[in-house]
């Protein structure tokens, strides 16, 4: 049953209300997007999500989060003592975070990668090794990849794809692990992995894409923020208009 006091809960906005209803007026101070299913923390630092339950990752736990990362199956956050916590799907490990303090959280499709406090990469789930990467006959596709081996280096901000990931370092370089991996030569100020590439801003402001089918913006300009998706990736301009480009089968990239 839907609740009637004009504010969508947690209930009202999941997988068989969310079309009724318009899910953006539950108050968050940030939102992070999954394959199916957003999660966002609220002003009294509760984490609400919305969208499909299957696996547990719309299911978070009690506590006061300050950052949310929702992913295909799985979702994890970090709360206002440091540690991670983590909800949904855990078939490759990817929900079981290790016991340290984190300052930043990245979930991709089945591995999730941090930064610690002292600016180490930890990550943790599928991709611990290379043993099993891609589609193999009689053993069907694997996800061990080596995207859950991190780089040694200080890194600022971090980002989880597919079965690869990339960080930033403190000196603004770039750092990437896992399948097909490519890392640009040049000062970056941010990075988003998808499912199969990778775009950056450098310092110049121009995005940078590489991966499978990896490409510049249609457009030129200067961006200062960048989402990578499956397969369709969008910016924000510096003048604040948003463009997107990549495939548009059900008008993800269609800003009009």
């Amino acid at each position: 049953d839907l609740d009637c006091d004009g504010i969508p809960t947690q209930n009202d906005c999941d997988d068989n209300n969310a079309s009724l209803l318009d899910c953006s007026e539950i108050s968050n101070i940030s939102v992070s997007a999954g394959w199916n299913n957003t999660c966002g923390i609220k002003v009294d630092r509760s984490v609400e999500c919305w969208g499909l339950k299957s696996n547990g990752q719309s299911s978070p736990p009690n506590g006061s989060f300050l950052q949310v990362s929702a992913s295909d199956y799985h979702t994890c956050g970090i709360t206002t003592d440091g540690s991670v916590q983590c909800w949904g799907d855990n078939q490759y490990g990817q929900a079981s975070p290790p016991i340290d303090s984190f300052v930043d959280i990245s979930t991709g499709s089945f591995h999730t990668c941090g930064i610690t406090t002292d600016g180490s990469v930890q990550c943790w789930g599928a991709g611990t090794t290379t043993d099993h990467c891609g589609y193999i006959d009689g053993l069907g596709w694997g996800y061990e990849c080596g995207q859950s081996s991190p780089q040694l280096d200080i890194f600022d901000k971090i980002s989880a794809g597919g079965t690869h990931s990339c960080g930033i370092t403190t000196d603004d370089s770039v750092q990437c692990w896992g399948y097909g991996t490519y890392s640009p030569t040049g000062p970056f100020t941010q990075i988003s992995t998808g499912g199969h590439r990778t775009c950056g801003i450098n310092t110049n402001g121009f995005v940078e894409c590489w991966g499978l089918s990896g490409s510049a913006p249609y457009g030129y300009g200067s961006f200062i923020d960048i989402s990578t998706g499956e397969y369709h990736i969008c910016g924000i301009k510096s003048d604040g208009e948003v463009e997107c480009w990549g495939e548009d089968f059900y008008n993800q990239s269609s800003t009009d």
